[in-house]
């Protein structure tokens, strides 16, 4: 009931889906692959990274301090597509940083895959599952509107369309309060969660 009530709220561009799943596939793969490249000494910091952060969640650190920070960034990043989506000059940049977030993940899961091996799989699954999922969904839906917003403005300019921008804009705040729920539940289970989780599968293995 809910989800039909926000889906025709929400109209659903299936061509930018499309757009959007391509660079998501193009984010992971380049990320993925990008730790292969890497120099040596670049490679070593990599490991370096990662053996402190999971030495820290091994000796269960109180990330609670973590949580202002973390959602600050999130948030504050969501809150700048959406303000970018609300321009012309926004669509380049908000490309960029979707491509940016994805890229960021496929380059975590790589560096944890080839550092780790074979139980770097489980370690990358709980990395990814679910808070990175879900991140990834919500910055796909905000991505993707804010595109659509952004567009509409650049057909209202050059083709000179009328637009109901009450309609539009209430439509707009809609997937910004959906985006910011779902970003503040995937960052405390990031911050309270997950190292807990993290922590039993690595005294497992």
């Amino acid at each position: 009931m809910l989800r039909t009530k926000i889906t025709d709220k929400l109209p659903i561009n299936r061509r930018m889906i499309i757009f959007l799943f391509t660079l998501f596939i193009l984010g992971i793969m380049s990320g993925a692959l990008f730790i292969i490249i890497l120099k040596n000494s670049d490679k070593t910091l990599v490991k370096e990274y990662l053996e402190k952060f999971f030495s820290q969640v091994s000796t269960k650190p109180d990330l609670s301090s973590n949580i202002i920070t973390e959602l600050l960034v999130n948030i504050g990043l969501v809150f700048i597509i959406w303000l970018l989506g609300m321009s012309i000059v926004g669509l380049p940049i908000i490309i960029f940083i979707y491509f940016y977030k994805i890229f960021i993940i496929g380059f975590s899961i790589g560096s944890i895959l080839i550092n780790y091996k074979f139980k770097g799989l489980l370690m990358a699954f709980i990395y990814v599952f679910p808070h990175q999922a879900i991140n990834i969904i919500i910055y796909m839906i905000l991505t993707m509107y804010a595109l659509s917003f952004s567009i509409k403005f650049l057909n209202c300019i050059l083709r000179k369309k009328k637009i109901d921008f009450k309609n539009i804009m209430g439509k707009y705040y809609l997937v910004l309060v959906i985006s910011i729920s779902f970003i503040l539940l995937s960052t405390l289970y990031e911050i309270y969660i997950m190292p807990v989780v993290l922590n039993f599968i690595l005294k497992l293995i």
